[in-house]
């Protein structure tokens, strides 16, 4: 008996295996619908962020944090 371990850390027998697949041959996903999933964190824009540098004077940076909030 073949076992195999999931990401999450489940584990997925012969058996699990055979069911997925029954679920998938007799099933109608529409491939359209199911998202791509990615690792990491998320994009802020539409293309990878720049990690920038930069000073900020203190008020600058209390009138920022007070924004947040």
């Amino acid at each position: 008996m073949t076992t195999r371990k999931t990401a999450s850390g489940r584990i997925l027998t012969d058996a699990d295996l055979d069911a997925i697949a029954e679920e998938v041959e007799t099933s109608d996903y529409d491939i359209a619908t199911l998202r791509r999933r990615r690792r990491g964190r998320p994009a802020m824009g539409s293309g990878p962020a720049e990690v920038v540098p930069v000073r900020i004077d203190p008020e600058l940076r209390a009138a920022v944090a007070d924004d947040d909030q």
